[in-house]
């Protein structure tokens, strides 16, 4: 990302310059970008119980036969992969074409599991077989399940 930092100096004229920020895009305002976007939403290590439990509803609701997710040893192949979840749901949220409500990727995962239509990722809009809305689970196993794909990096 490059933006206009302005440089004022006491008897200097104005000057601007490029700075390249990471994590962000070029062509973002850093100010509109959520602040764990900068810092890195990824950068955190959960429980290995909760990230356990997570895995455990995961194949137990069968996530793997659609979705790729190494940690799982699924493979499957009608669904984006889960590999790097964290980091794409960071970049998919920023999207000009992203249509969810959600503004963390903490809050896209979630918002994928329960509400999948609210954004289709692109590749995938004429899947003939789109995501179910997975509203039958409870806060724990979504809260599992997020937490395990928070740590997909």
């Amino acid at each position: 990302m490059n933006f206009v930092a302005i440089l004022i100096g006491a008897a200097l004229p104005v000057k601007s310059m490029e700075i390249d920020v990471p994590g962000i895009p070029p062509g973002d305002d850093p100010a509109t970008v959520q602040s764990d976007t900068v810092t890195g939403p990824c950068d955190t290590t959960a429980d290995a119980a909760l990230v356990a439990a997570g895995l455990a509803v995961y194949r137990e609701q069968y996530c793997g036969i659609c979705h790729v997710l190494d940690t799982a040893s699924s493979a499957g192949a009608f669904g984006p992969t889960h590999n790097g979840m964290c980091t794409i749901a960071a970049q998919r949220i920023r999207e000009s074409s992203f249509t969810g409500a959600s503004s963390t990727a903490e809050d896209y995962i979630l918002e994928s599991i329960v509400d999948p239509l609210a954004y289709i990722v692109p590749g995938y809009e004429r899947s003939r077989f789109q995501m179910p809305a997975y509203t039958n689970l409870g806060e724990g196993d979504l809260d599992a399940l997020v937490i395990l794909l928070m740590q997909e990096r």
